[in-house]
């Protein structure tokens, strides 16, 4: 049994973070029912990021450049770097 996996999680500095925002995630994606559009799920989202003190940006722009095309694209959420 090779122990290098074990080596590389000791030297993650965030451990408990993403398991934090993940769960906000799940709270959110538990209850509610499959067909609901995206804005159902962001306005509930915000409440349980919220309600757990992690701080976001929400519907971020960003410019994308593809072949000799530019265009805008807006993330739903951005985790602010304290928090991950």
């Amino acid at each position: 049994m090779s122990h290098e996996k074990y080596e590389i999680i000791d030297k993650i500095i965030y451990k408990d973070e993403p398991y934090k925002t993940q769960g906000s995630i799940f709270e959110v994606y538990k209850p509610m029912d499959a067909e609901l559009l995206e804005s159902a799920y962001q306005g509930c989202l915000t409440k349980e990021l919220e309600t757990r003190s992690i701080s976001y940006k929400g519907e971020i722009k960003r410019n994308c450049f593809m072949k000799t095309n530019s265009f805008s694209v807006y993330g739903a959420f951005v985790v602010k770097k304290e928090n991950i």
